[in-house]
């Protein structure tokens, strides 16, 4: 498998994630994965127009003077499959895939962004662990943080969010499962989701 840039990819065949409208592949070194469009898409038209703009001028982790600064509080795109790169058959049909594909290569989640809970069962720091006393139960006392991690966090994410208009782009539908939360250290992580870039205070594309 290709990007657009005709670097090669190999991917692992076993899916990591599926949505109604994506399934996740790792790839070989599972550093990175690889998100594919299913055929249920209704806009797919739109999303190859957006594709490009979201990872060149509506990019929120490029930054000219500070080049690094933004990378660790965005999972974004880093580059697009080839459109006319072969997938394998078994895979299209066993996930309904697009075809031809319709993909984006990301950065996987570090792993200061995964917790095990009391039970024992791995889970993604979704800001829901931590706004619930009933939920908060099975979360380790050490994931919790404190009220001063708790409050830089909260500081980030403003900055987060801040960076991502400043760039021109409104998240489509903005929750608490379009971010990850590290209280411990205070970080933060927007998903890359439903993000669109705006015309003149006005969704476009």
């Amino acid at each position: 498998m290709f990007d657009v840039n005709q670097k090669p990819i190999e991917f692992i065949a076993a899916a990591s994630g599926e949505g109604s409208s994506h399934c996740s592949f790792l790839t070989e070194d599972q550093v990175r994965s690889i998100t594919f469009y299913k055929r249920s898409l209704d806009n797919r038209s739109q999303r190859e127009k957006r594709s490009p703009l979201l990872m060149g001028c509506h990019n929120p982790t490029h930054s000219p003077l500070h080049p690094q600064a933004w990378l660790p509080f965005f999972s974004w795109p880093t580059s697009l499959i080839d459109p006319n790169t072969v997938v394998p058959n078994r895979l299209l049909e066993a996930h309904q895939l697009c075809d031809p594909p319709l993909a984006f290569v990301a950065p996987v989640f570090g792993s200061s962004f995964y917790f095990k809970d009391r039970t024992g069962a791995l889970r993604l720091k979704e800001p829901s662990w931590f706004l619930s006393e009933r939920v908060l139960r099975i979360v380790p006392d050490e994931e919790r943080g404190t009220l001063s991690t708790r409050f830089v966090a909260g500081i980030r994410l403003s900055q987060v969010i801040e960076r991502f208009h400043f760039v021109g782009l409104v998240h489509a539908d903005l929750s608490s499962k379009s971010f990850l939360l590290d209280l411990k250290a205070s970080s933060v992580c927007l998903i890359f989701d439903e993000s669109r870039p705006l015309r003149n205070g006005v969704e476009g594309l």
